[in-house]
């Protein structure tokens, strides 16, 4: 297991944490899909919800921390770390540069590395902490697509508490009022399975899961 972490503090933390464990390496370092230094910027003094993104618009009193930290695409990390066998699992929760690390993968040719593969969705897509240059839920939905990758959105059958879990099977077009009206975000999670490659007892359990909606005509 690979824990990426960029708030010094909560760096440290991890590392004590899992100080005797063989298993777990703790990296000081954040993803996008290119190497950059950012300073950390940390709305309402929340550690947890710090990001690599400047303080503009909403967040544009938001203070930055002392300190810099590099950022590494995915695609790159894998081959310095000699990684060439599919990643079991990869949760991406970046405040807004979720688009920025899926680009950074670099799928077109990584797709048997990461065939499964969990992104946040939400707000930061829609606010400043997004980057002005980069595709929004639309536009990854329609890319993860066109690479094989299906989409589900995780969630629970019978609302919030329940323990039932349910994954909606999901087509991009859901997520194209995001691109009609920047003011509209879709929430939750979605995650990303590539068939062709994941394992198959895997996709097997996965599939106990999987909601298809049924089609509605207006």
């Amino acid at each position: 297991m690979h824990i990426f972490e960029i708030v010094l503090k909560l760096f440290e933390i991890q590392q004590k944490r899992f100080k005797d464990s063989s298993l777990v390496t703790v990296h000081r370092k954040g993803w996008s899909d290119k190497v950059q230094t950012f300073r950390i910027t940390v709305p309402a003094g929340e550690s947890e919800l710090a990001g690599l993104f400047a303080p503009a618009g909403k967040w544009k009193t938001a203070p930055q921390l002392n300190g810099t930290v590099e950022t590494i695409p995915l695609a790159d990390f894998v081959t310095e770390q000699g990684i060439f066998d599919p990643v079991s699992y990869v949760l991406i929760d970046v405040e807004g540069k979720e688009p920025n690390v899926i680009r950074g993968m670099k799928l077109e040719r990584n797709r048997h590395i990461f065939p499964l593969f969990q992104y946040e969705l939400g707000g930061t897509w829609t606010d400043s902490r997004h980057d002005a240059d980069q595709w929004g839920q639309y536009g990854i939905a329609v890319y993860l697509r066109a690479l094989g990758y299906n989409l589900y959105l995780a969630g629970a059958d019978g609302g919030e508490g329940s323990k039932k879990p349910v994954l909606l099977s999901l087509h991009p077009e859901f997520f194209r009022f995001t691109c009609l009206r920047p003011e509209i975000d879709v929430g939750g999670n979605l995650l990303a399975v590539h068939t062709s490659f994941i394992d198959s007892g895997l996709w097997e359990h996965l599939q106990k899961f999987v909601v298809v909606p049924k089609p509605q005509f207006v």
